[in-house]
C-alpha cells in the first residue's frame, strides 16, 4: 500500500513538473513568435539558459543600420556599435560575469545617442554624442517596457552568431530572449526622429521609453 501511495505521489510530482516545464516552453515560444523570429535559430533540443543563436548583425541592418562594428574588446567585455540613417548611434555593452568567468559575455547596457562631429569605426571607438539615453538591458521592464517581465519569458538567452568577430576576449556574446522586443520599445522610437530634432534627447521628458537621459560628451 505504501509503495502504491509513493508511486502516485511521484507521478503527481512528475505531472506538475511537466506542466510547469511545458508552460515555460510555451511562454518562450510565444515570446519568440511575438519578436522577429526570422533572426533566431532555436536549438533543436534547448536545455538550460541558452536556447539558440541570434543574428544580431542581420537584425540591425534590417532595421536601418548603415554601419555595425565591435570595439573595446577586453577581459571585461566589449561593445557592439551601430549607426543608423538619421544619425542615431547605439552602443550595446557586454560584460562578463565576474563570479563566473566560464560563462558567456552578457548584454548589460544599451546607450542611444546622436552622432556628434562624425565618427570612425575602430577597435577603440568612443562615439561622441551631446546626450545619451541609457537602458539597463538586464531589467526587462526598463528595456522592453513596464510590466514586460510579468507576461514574457525573461529567463532564457541567445548566443550571438559570431560574424564580424562578434566576440569578447574570444568568448561568445549573448542577449536575452526579449532583446528584439526591447529594441522595438526603446530604440525604434529614436529611429523615427528627424536629425534636426536630435540636438537633445527628444524623449527626455517623456515616459514613452524607459532608461535615463544623461549628458553626453
Amino acid at each position: 500500500m505504501k509503495k502504491r501511495i509513493f508511486s502516485l505521489l511521484l507521478m503527481a510530482i512528475m505531472i506538475v513538473t511537466c506542466f510547469i516545464t511545458g508552460c515555460s516552453a510555451a511562454k518562450h515560444f510565444s515570446a519568440s513568435k511575438s519578436s522577429d523570429a526570422s533572426f533566431v535559430r532555436l536549438d533543436e533540443d534547448p536545455d538550460g539558459q541558452y536556447i539558440g543563436d541570434f543574428y544580431l548583425d542581420d537584425f540591425l541592418i534590417s532595421n536601418g543600420a548603415t554601419d555595425v562594428w565591435k570595439s573595446n574588446d577586453s577581459y571585461d567585455g566589449a561593445d557592439i556599435n551601430a549607426i543608423f540613417k538619421n544619425d542615431i548611434c547605439v552602443v550595446f555593452h557586454f560584460d562578463f560575469d565576474k563570479d563566473n568567468h566560464f560563462d558567456f559575455c552578457h548584454l548589460t547596457k544599451v546607450k542611444v545617442g546622436a552622432i556628434k562631429d562624425g565618427y570612425s569605426a575602430g577597435d577603440d571607438t568612443e562615439i561622441r554624442s551631446n546626450w545619451w539615453r541609457v537602458f539597463d538591458a538586464t531589467d526587462p521592464d526598463d528595456f522592453a517596457g513596464n510590466g514586460y517581465s510579468s507576461k514574457h519569458d525573461i529567463d532564457h538567452a541567445y548566443t550571438i552568431y559570431p560574424v564580424r568577430g562578434f566576440y569578447a576576449n574570444g568568448t561568445l556574446l549573448s542577449v536575452p530572449t526579449y532583446f528584439t522586443d526591447g529594441f522595438k520599445a526603446s530604440i525604434k522610437p529614436y529611429l523615427r526622429i528627424k536629425p534636426k530634432r536630435l540636438n537633445s534627447d527628444p524623449f527626455a521628458d517623456s515616459n514613452k521609453v524607459g532608461g535615463k537621459s544623461k549628458r553626453g560628451q
